[in-house]
């Protein structure tokens, strides 16, 4: 999906940006100069678990990379089929979803880069407005 509304927006999408910064997905612009042939324009890490280490690792992996924007995506359905398989209520797996998502935003914000904390429905949209309306 991220790499199709990439593609849509007329970036050069990859499935990582490299194999020292492996990243989930990056929107390249390509520019024709030198070793700044390729810029990173958007790149996203997805977060499918709930460890704060995984995640935050994923930023710093954003952070190195330092595209235009960076997107740290919680697979919000990943870790609710996860949660009720093993058990969890509703109401325990959205306050577990909701305290991922602020502190998800609270590591963000205090990163050296712009990143965007979306959820699963976040790029959903982004892939209607961009890509299936087109």
């Amino acid at each position: 999906m991220f790499l199709d509304i990439g593609r849509a927006q007329g970036y050069v999408p990859r499935r990582s940006f490299s194999q020292h910064l492996p990243t989930d997905g990056v929107w390249l612009a390509t520019t024709g100069i030198g070793r700044f042939h390729e810029l990173p324009i958007v790149a996203i890490e997805v977060a499918a678990s709930e460890g704060l280490k995984t995640w935050r690792g994923s930023l710093v992996t954003l952070e190195a990379v330092s595209p235009a924007v960076a997107i740290l995506l919680l697979q919000d359905e990943e870790v609710r089929r996860r949660m009720s398989r093993a058990g969890a209520t509703h109401p325990e797996i959205e306050e577990t979803l909701g305290r991922m998502l602020t502190q998800m935003r609270e590591a963000a914000a205090r990163t050296r880069q712009r990143v965007e904390v979306y959820t699963m429905e976040n790029l959903r949209y982004l892939h209607r407005v961009y890509v299936e309306r087109h």
